[in-house]
């Protein structure tokens, strides 16, 4: 039985480039443009092909796309997701998915991109890391340098799958 693990994240957040590290495999359909991923995109972990990837469309919730429909119901069928936010954008994107997504009892890793804008110094990294008590990976997606792609290795001595990520309840950043 394969692991599917689906991306999941607001648009332009490098869903797709993280899927191409992932994978190795070109989705072939998005383009550097906002909202350019309108379908599901599906490719086997590069380091165990038991793990199934999928990249999802930016959900946006100021219309109720078929984009976005096809995103939630994805997430919603899975139970491991991967959580792509911006960095320096993390605690609302984090509360805006919240909102939007059933994330209970699911098991959650967040990937904050856009490292290169926003890098928090080791300590306030541990401190979000515990507030949220799931993984959290800080890379930047659309260039991912060898490090990064090791951070994923020592993390979870490979992909991430069940037995590796955390059960996440949404209690974190509320008042």
């Amino acid at each position: 039985m394969k692991t599917v693990i689906s991306l999941a994240g607001l648009e332009s957040v490098g869903k797709s480039a993280l899927f191409r590290h992932l994978t190795g495999h070109q989705t072939g359909i998005e383009t550097n443009v906002k909202g350019s991923t309108v379908v599901l995109s599906r490719g086997e972990w590069q380091r165990d092909s038991s793990v199934k990837v999928v990249d999802t469309p930016g959900i946006r919730f100021k219309d109720d796309s078929l984009t976005t429909q096809m995103a939630l119901n994805e997430t919603k069928s899975l139970e491991e997701i991967i959580l792509v936010v911006k960095a320096p954008h993390l605690k609302n994107e984090l509360l805006l998915l919240e909102d939007q997504l059933d994330l209970r009892g699911k098991k959650v890793i967040v990937v904050a991109t856009h490292k290169d804008r926003y890098d928090p110094c080791d300590e306030e990294k541990l401190f979000i890391k515990e507030l949220l008590n799931v993984p959290v990976i800080w890379c930047n997606t659309r260039s991912m340098n060898q490090a990064e792609q090791e951070d994923w290795k020592k993390l979870f001595g490979g992909p991430p799958h069940v037995g590796n990520l955390i059960v996440i309840y949404l209690v974190f950043f509320q008042t």
